[in-house]
């Protein structure tokens, strides 16, 4: 895509010459122009929550890894808890830094990928609760008849 507002390169020899800022910046355009909303499948991996509220993690599938960033504001209004090997759709638009030539997903919302996933999900979280114990018999109590 040419940008007329761009800075135009210099041109040396047959081939323009930019510099390494004018280049990030339009690759930068050029992503966020072409995916600007996007969904993306994919298996969490690097989960971490910062204190700040953030989410980093990683999206990756058989060949290919995505990292991903969900801001402070969208991750309170997230419908599921992100955990490293759960599988998932998220929504969101591709972005990139220039300082560092990476690109990157700004996650607006996330689900988690199909029936068998959550149900996968469950019985593993049932498995784990199991091998602490917790569904032990005696380690039940009734009911009181009026809770506080």
């Amino acid at each position: 895509m040419f940008d007329p507002y761009a800075p135009q390169p210099q041109q040396s020899g047959n081939l323009p010459e930019f510099s390494v800022s004018d280049l990030s910046n339009a690759l930068k355009r050029t992503v966020e122009d072409a995916f600007s909303f996007v969904r993306v499948r994919g298996e969490i991996s690097g989960f971490k929550r910062a204190s700040s509220g953030h989410l980093y993690l990683a999206l990756k599938d058989d060949s290919a890894v995505l990292d991903a960033v969900c801001w402070r504001g969208a991750a309170a209004k997230l419908g599921v808890q992100p955990e490293d090997g759960m599988e998932v759709i998220v929504t969101g638009r591709l972005t990139t830094f220039p300082g560092r030539s990476k690109y990157q997903i700004v996650i607006d919302s996330m689900e988690v990928a199909g029936e068998g996933a959550l149900l996968k999900l469950l019985e593993d979280r049932k498995k784990k609760l199991a091998g602490e114990g917790l569904f032990e018999a005696d380690r039940k109590r009734p009911i009181p008849f009026c809770p506080t």
